[in-house]
Order: C-alpha cells, then structure tokens, then sequence
C-alpha cells in the first residue's frame, strides 16, 4: 500500500469474447478487504474464476478467499505435479503470460475499456538494460499483469475444449444461459 507500492488490481474479461467487463485498482487496499471485494465480484459474475498471484500479499487474498471467503472457483497451477491455488510470477514464466497479452493485442481479439489500463500499454516498454519488458518510470504494469494472468488462466481453461464441435457450442449456450442480468 502507498504511491509507491504495488497496487490491487483485478480484471474481469468475458471468457467467450475476451471482452474488458470490470477492473479494479487501488493502492490504499488492505488484502483483507481486497479478498472480500474478489469474492463479492467473483460472485456476481457468475462464480467467475479468479486468478491471484501466489506471492507476498497475494497469499494472504488466497488464504482469505479460500478460508474465510470459501470461494471454491479459484485458479490452480501445477506445482511438481500438485495442483495449487494461484499462481506465480516468475523471471521465467513473465515473458509467457506477456505473450498471451500480446498476441490478443495484436491479432485484435481482446476488447479493452480502461483508459487506465491503456496508460499504462502506452508505458509498458523492452528496458534493454534490465532485458525485459517493463512499465518506464512513472508508470505502473499492475493492470497489465492482472489482464495478462487472467487471459492465460482462460487459454489454460479452454485448452482442453474442442475447437468447432457441437461441444463447444452446448458449453457457450450454458455459459449463454448462466450470464446475471
């Protein structure tokens, strides 16, 4: 919490459009009171799975959610096999869930509404000095990592789905059907 800490940030996207529905950012956020505010909306969009970073006080949002929340609908990455809640981000894996953020923008199939979030694309830049791909200074990538976990967390979920099959259809006339008014 504070200017220049991280901040709480979520993104909700529509799992069959790609489509920017919700975002939230703070940085005065305890992690007690933002695991209560991922719950509320987790719920209201249909039990929505939510995706959380696995580290610093993000273990603190899952261990709310999980045990005082009992949101059931969370993400889970494999770790030596066991499945576990959230999910990490690493030197390693970064460049991975960057690329799912950069391959929707490029081939047009993410639709974005924030006027924050494309801030901060603006100032997201390939730093050659450090070797990555970064927010430049004065800027934040707090949305951009949101929205990038979460459309990998949705290619993850949808990798198993059968392209072009009836199935895929019954599953979108089910999702259709379970949407909140």
């Amino acid at each position: 919490m504070g200017e220049e800490a991280d901040n709480s940030c979520f993104e909700v996207i529509d799992a069959m459009t790609c489509e920017q529905c919700a975002e939230f950012y703070s940085n005065n956020c305890p992690p007690h009171e933002f695991s209560q505010i991922l719950a509320q909306v987790g719920k209201t969009y249909n039990n929505a799975l939510i995706v959380v970073e696995s580290q610093n006080s993000g273990l603190t949002v899952l261990e709310k959610l999980q045990h005082e929340f009992f949101y059931d609908n969370l993400f889970d990455s494999s770790s030596g096999g066991k499945p576990q809640p959230g999910i990490k981000t690493t030197k390693s894996n970064r460049p991975k869930y960057l690329e799912t953020l950069q391959t929707r923008l490029l081939n047009q199939s993410l639709a974005v509404r924030s006027k924050r979030l494309i801030k901060e694309l603006k100032g997201f830049i390939w730093n050659p000095q450090t070797r990555r791909a970064e927010a430049s200074k004065g800027f934040h990538d707090d949305a951009i990592i949101a929205l990038c976990l979460a459309l990998y967390a949705r290619d993850s979920k949808n990798r198993n789905m059968p392209v072009g099959t009836d199935i895929q259809e019954e599953h979108s006339e089910a999702f259709k059907a379970e949407i909140l008014e």
